[in-house]
C-alpha cells in the first residue's frame, strides 16, 4: 500500500512538471504589471496630440508576438505596436522592457499635462523566457506626459 501511494505521488509530480516545462506558458502575476505608462506628445497644427504611449515592464518583452491588436487606445487609432530596449521609437522593434504603442497624430482630442490615455490590453504579451502576461480586465492609465 505504501508503495502504491508513493508511485501515485511520483506520477502526479511528473505530470505537473511535464506540463510546466512543455511551453513555459504560465501567466506572470500581474501584481508587478505594468511598471509605468508614459505618453509622448507631439505638437501638430491643430494642437497637442498624443503620438505614442510607452509601457515599461519588469521583464524583457518578445517583439515577435506583438501586433496592432495587442492594445486598444480609446479615442485613437493605433498605427504600430512593438517592443524596444529603450523608451524611444525604432524603425524595427526588438525585444526589450518597453512596449511602444504608436498612435495616429491626427486623431484624438488635444492633450494637456492632466489628460489620461485609456489603454486596454487585448492580447497576450510574451516575455523572453516564454512566460506570458495575461490579458488584464482593467483600463490602464498613463502616469506621466512628455511634451516634445
Amino acid at each position: 500500500m505504501k508503495t502504491l501511494i508513493i508511485n501515485f505521488i511520483l506520477m502526479v509530480l511528473s505530470i505537473s512538471c511535464t506540463s510546466v516545462s512543455l511551453g513555459n506558458e504560465r501567466n506572470i502575476e500581474n501584481a508587478d504589471y505594468p511598471l509605468g505608462i508614459k505618453n509622448i506628445i507631439v505638437v501638430v497644427e491643430n494642437g497637442n496630440r498624443a503620438s505614442k504611449a510607452i509601457i515599461e515592464f519588469h521583464h524583457n518583452i518578445k517583439n515577435k508576438g506583438l501586433s496592432r491588436e495587442t492594445f486598444h487606445v480609446e479615442g485613437y487609432e493605433v498605427t504600430r505596436i512593438y517592443a524596444n530596449n529603450e523608451m524611444d521609437e525604432s524603425s524595427e522593434g526588438k525585444d526589450g522592457n518597453y512596449i511602444i504603442i504608436e498612435l495616429n497624430k491626427n486623431i484624438g482630442a488635444p492633450f494637456t499635462k492632466n489628460s489620461k490615455l485609456k489603454i486596454i490590453q487585448k492580447g497576450l504579451i510574451t516575455v523572453s523566457n516564454g512566460e506570458r502576461y495575461k490579458v488584464l480586465d482593467k483600463v490602464l492609465l498613463n502616469n506621466g506626459v512628455i511634451f516634445k
